[in-house]
């Protein structure tokens, strides 16, 4: 007779975050009742939650801004659909890349202007503003103050 230990909180679970990451665990196992049982069990649970486009485009916006690549065509592309559509999914939300930008630009604007590590010049640059009167200027409209304050 083969003696079988158990182990009573297997080691997958403890690693894992998830149900689906246990669920994947167990469907490498070689038992076919455990495949069969990982697959019903797969099929039980909600879909993952996805994202909002919204938090996508903020969360891309947030990253390419910086880097001086904050576009909208490469903010589409990266979420693989045309300009024309991530327009009309953004309206769908009343939102706009226009606003979503903006408001990035106010975050990091502020960020960096806390610092004394970036110059007027610098910031203006990182944040797409050609002229650095022109981020002055979004600057006092945006927050009522001006940046040097």
């Amino acid at each position: 007779m083969r003696t079988v230990s158990v182990d009573p909180i297997p080691s997958f679970c403890a690693t894992s975050a998830s149900p689906h990451g246990v669920a994947n665990a167990l469907a490498d196992a070689d038992d076919p009742m455990i495949r069969t049982y990982t697959r019903r069990f797969l099929r039980s649970l909600p879909p993952p939650h996805t994202r909002d486009v919204v938090d996508r485009v903020r969360e891309l916006v947030q990253l390419l801004l910086p880097l001086r690549r904050c576009t909208m065509p490469r903010v589409a592309r990266a979420l693989g659909v045309t300009q024309r559509t991530l327009r009309g999914l953004l309206a769908a939300r009343q939102e706009s890349f226009a606003a979503i930008v903006d408001d990035a630009r106010a975050g990091l604007a502020e960020r960096y202007v806390a610092t004394d590590r970036y110059t007027i010049s610098d910031v203006s640059d990182r944040l797409g503003f050609a002229p650095s009167n022109a981020f002055s200027r979004w600057f006092r409209r945006r927050f009522g103050i001006s940046q040097t304050a």
